[in-house]
């Protein structure tokens, strides 16, 4: 009888085992399957940065489908042409100044209201930080990128208003 019921657990351990051996497979094949996910989520991710910053660098339609053309001496065509000229993004502070404009809580709120349109829609400015304005084509792949030289053009109109000033006085 003895004999029997060893002969019994022997049966039951040796299925006990190989069900652990069955399970601790599973486990290994499953971490392997989670290795494989978690490399091709990498890969996934690293391809969604590349379409992330490609999709950054095309400008926001607006109704025709274009960037908005600036009246001259426009806000924002002072405003852009003061950021091209000071190639770095300016506080809103120092952009009034730089416009001979009063720094009041009504001057800083609508000039940073306009801009800001801009930057929500995509077109023409960047808000790198609070109440910090900079120029969307200093922006490629998300790094700054050297600003271009003044233009001839630009030189003789800062010329001529210098003569102006000159024979003014």
């Amino acid at each position: 009888m003895d004999h029997l019921i060893k002969s019994e657990l022997e049966r039951r351990l040796k299925k006990k085992r190989a069900e652990v051996t069955g399970l601790e497979e599973k486990i290994k094949q499953s971490q392997d399957d989670i290795e494989d996910w978690k490399d091709e989520i990498s890969t996934a991710q690293i391809t969604i940065n590349e379409l992330q910053s490609l999709y950054n660098l095309i400008p926001s339609a607006n109704v025709n489908g274009s960037q908005p053309a600036f009246r001259q001496n426009s806000d924002g065509w002072l405003v852009h042409r003061l950021l091209l000229k000071a190639g770095q993004p300016l506080y809103i502070d120092e952009i009034l100044v730089q416009l001979d404009r009063e720094i009041t809580s009504d001057s800083r709120a609508s000039l940073a209201g306009q801009l800001g349109g801009y930057v929500r829609k995509g077109q023409v400015f960047t808000r790198p930080e609070p109440n910090t304005f900079g120029l969307r084509e200093w922006e490629v792949n998300g790094q700054k990128k050297e600003p271009l030289p003044l233009s001839l053009a630009d030189e003789s109109d800062e010329r001529a208003g210098a003569e102006q000033t000159s024979s003014a006085a």
